[in-house]
């Protein structure tokens, strides 16, 4: 097959994809990765074949970024969904995405979920399509649906396209995630068709053992050097969690210099970047900033979580874990991080939250890996092929 890729321009994007696009090659498929300037150097650290996707011109890129700050809660949401990834990205990347996929014509387009112009792209084309959930529960991707369906026939109608009333067509594509069930719980219907895996191997953490000084993690992702909050944060939290009995590990990101945090407890070690299932395989607990991959990494560990949730997802997948009763969250901000050490000792003072990571790591260990998800791919476009082929 000849599989399509597309994303948008954030990490947080375009590393969902990868796992399936390393499994489309490992079978012996042909890959293309397509996305804004950014994605380009993604693609080459993994060596895969790229093709560009415009960002949008600075003025309404500026303007759709500004409804979203000027905005809270769900209409904030609904202005991110609808102004910025639909009415901004998608709008830009459309005719390009059109171009690609009438020149190099994949049997298949596989995007991110806010990658909307694949959606668009694929559907008028008659190009089977399937979507990568970037979510940690599968309604959430439905929400994206249900909140993008007008803004999406917007565009179309401006690139002379059918339109796709309520998003009717869309919500039929399949959905490939790595959500585990657990967090589906009373978050609304999912998509009517989900195909979960397993990303990786991840190991179990084992429990501290009697006498050992817990261990526990401190990251905020890669999105807090450049965007104010460094590194008063980490201090703030490095302050609240070293007063505690652990041992602590901080990392700060690859760009970001450990020597700004100035003079740190005893108990207390930063680097710029250690990988996460190391680090997890040993934790007792984990204080992170909510980031759809690092908290799905955590429950695949099952290390329960005290969340400080900053910013775009990261709010809704912090309830969510605390639903679960896989930890517990803070809701304002970097402002609240000085409570953070409260959370950490009630996380391993009560052993049920680890319990509860742990029953969502024994199910996210039951999924199937994401080798297989080359065998949904390909099922999903014998079924579009066979729909489309004309009756005999």
């Amino acid at each position: 097959m000849r599989l399509l890729f597309t994303s948008t321009h954030g990490m947080g994007h375009v590393l969902p994809l990868l796992p399936y696009v390393r499994a489309c090659r490992a079978a012996g498929h042909d890959v293309l990765l397509a996305g804004p300037p950014p994605v380009e150097a993604v693609a080459a650290g993994e060596d895969i074949p790229y093709a560009p996707l415009p960002m949008p011109a600075d003025a309404p890129l500026a303007a759709a970024r500004a409804r979203v700050a000027e905005r809270t809660g769900l209409p904030r949401m609904r202005a991110a969904i609808a102004g910025l990834f639909v009415g901004a990205y998608g709008r830009a990347a459309l005719p390009a995405t059109l171009a690609l996929a009438e020149s190099w014509r994949p049997d298949a387009i596989i995007h991110e979920t806010a990658e909307t112009s694949a959606l668009m792209a694929g559907d008028a084309l008659g190009v089977p399509t399937l979507r990568v959930g970037v979510a940690l529960a599968a309604p959430y991707e439905q929400w994206w649906l249900d909140m993008s369906a007008g803004a999406l026939d917007d565009v179309r109608a401006e690139a002379g396209l059918r339109p796709d009333p309520a998003a009717a067509r869309a919500a039929a594509t399949p959905l490939l995630t790595a959500a585990p069930r657990a967090l589906d719980a009373d978050q609304g219907m999912p998509p009517l068709t989900v195909h979960r895996f397993r990303m990786g191997d991840a190991r179990r953490a084992a429990p501290a053992r009697r006498g050992e000084v817990p261990f526990v993690p401190i990251s905020f992702g890669t999105m807090v050097p450049v965007d104010g909050h460094y590194p008063s944060l980490y201090r703030a939290t490095i302050d609240a969690v070293a007063e505690l009995p652990v041992r602590i590990l901080v990392t700060v990101g690859r760009h970001a210099d450990p020597a700004a945090l100035g003079p740190l407890p005893s108990n207390v070690r930063v680097e710029r970047w250690v990988p996460i299932a190391d680090t997890l395989a040993r934790a007792a607990a984990f204080v992170t900033h909510g980031g759809a991959g690092t908290t799905l990494a955590a429950l695949a560990a099952g290390v329960p979580m005290a969340l400080l949730p900053i910013s775009a997802d990261q709010p809704l997948n912090a309830r969510l874990v605390e639903a679960a009763h896989a930890g517990r969250c803070l809701g304002g901000g970097p402002a609240d991080a000085p409570w953070l050490g409260d959370l950490v000792a009630e996380l391993l003072e009560d052993p049920r939250y680890r319990t509860a990571a742990g029953r969502i790591a024994d199910q996210i260990r039951a999924l199937p890996p994401v080798a297989a998800a080359v065998n949904a791919i390909a099922a999903h476009v014998a079924t579009a092929t066979a729909a489309a082929a004309p009756a005999c």
